[in-house]
């Protein structure tokens, strides 16, 4: 069996009871899934929680009982999940800096899917915000973006860095767009708390762009964005 990470008694008995079909609660275990990634390793102290299936299932898959430093250290991700508790190695379900976002990652192969998703991703927008410090110097990747990815209908682009040519050369794409631009001695008020390089939609989702726009459009270089929830 592979291990992936370790977690607190309370989530584990409720656990236990979910996949034995039995009353749970949702809150609690709707939090835990969106954590969970299999297999829980129990700690020693947690063999008396566990029934007698699934104590042959880990006996016969050669398990050995530790405490909770070294049980941690036998699992993938190195986190006890917690609902209480937030410092490592702990990862509280109701809320913590350690987030379970999804992630797409194209490593010098067909970005279609990651286009598609995006665009999906932008269709119903009303708002976008685009900070990547390289949007101007590389333009034509930049308009291709907007081209398969903007929505084509009324919406506002805030994008940084762009020339009044640029900001014309997108409007021409689609006259229903309202560009808005900072130049590089001003501060948005986006630009705090965000990332290098992000997309922001309704200040609802964040898709940050671990490389630049131009990756997306470029096959030759690998590319990878995180989808995240705005609190």
């Amino acid at each position: 069996m592979v291990f992936s990470m370790c977690c607190e008694d309370d989530l584990l008995k409720e656990f236990i009871k979910f996949k034995h079909g039995e009353s749970v609660n949702n809150d609690t275990i709707e939090k835990f899934l969106h954590y969970y990634k299999p297999e829980i390793l129990p700690t020693r102290k947690q063999l008396e929680i566990l029934g007698d299936d699934l104590k042959s299932k880990l006996v016969s898959s050669g398990y050995t009982s530790y405490d909770l430093p070294e049980a941690l250290s036998k699992t993938i991700y190195k986190i006890c999940l917690s609902n209480t508790k937030k410092d490592f190695p702990y990862v509280n379900i109701n809320g913590d800096e350690l987030e379970n976002n999804l992630t797409g990652t194209f490593k010098s192969s067909s970005r279609d899917k990651a286009i598609a998703h995006i665009k999906a991703l932008l269709e119903s927008a009303n708002y976008i915000v685009i900070y990547d410090k390289f949007i101007s110097s590389n333009f034509n990747s930049f308009k291709n973006f907007i081209k398969q990815c903007i929505p084509q209908k009324r919406l506002t682009l805030e994008c940084f860095g762009l020339n009044q040519d640029q900001k014309t050369t997108i409007k021409q794409i689609h006259n229903s767009y309202t560009v808005k631009d900072y130049s590089a001695n001003n501060i948005s008020p986006y630009q705090n708390g965000f990332h290098d390089r992000y997309i922001l939609i309704d200040q609802k989702v964040e898709i940050i762009l671990t490389s630049g726009i131009d990756y997306l459009i470029n096959n030759e270089n690998d590319f990878t964005y995180i989808i995240r929830k705005l609190k």
